[in-house]
């Protein structure tokens, strides 16, 4: 069974939330702090206890929007695993920002349905 998924697009000041494997259920948009995490997690935990059991960790993905200069509060929460992210433990992130080729070549802004492509492993 695959691992239940979130895509996340990151941008400076909110970030924008769908579960992919859920797709009845709307996007979020939260702002990109530490109130906006803490509201994520309550609204993000009872749909996940809502899909079957799985071996594998839950799955996080975040997508750059945007090209931001410096870390993110999201983005710092989930690659040290600190609260309130922690209480979605296990789980395995990933994290694909805007490269400066990217950048370079004109893309300066990403959707939430690239997040959601980049979160079930389709090329950008």
């Amino acid at each position: 069974m695959s691992e239940p998924k979130i895509a996340i697009l990151v941008l400076s000041t909110e970030f924008e939330v769908a579960l992919p494997d859920m797709p009845s259920v709307a996007a979020q948009t939260f702002p990109n702090d530490a109130a906006g995490l803490r509201s994520f997690v309550t609204w993000v935990k009872p749909k996940l206890a809502t899909l079957e059991p799985s071996e594998n960790p839950l799955k996080i993905c975040l997508l750059g929007g945007e090209a931001i200069a410096s870390r993110t509060s999201l983005e710092s929460a989930v690659t040290e695993s600190r609260a309130p992210i922690n209480e979605l433990e296990p789980f395995d992130a990933s994290i694909r920002l805007l490269s400066e080729g990217e950048r370079s070549r004109g893309i300066t802004r990403r959707g939430l349905a690239d997040a959601i492509r980049y979160c079930l492993g389709e090329r950008l």
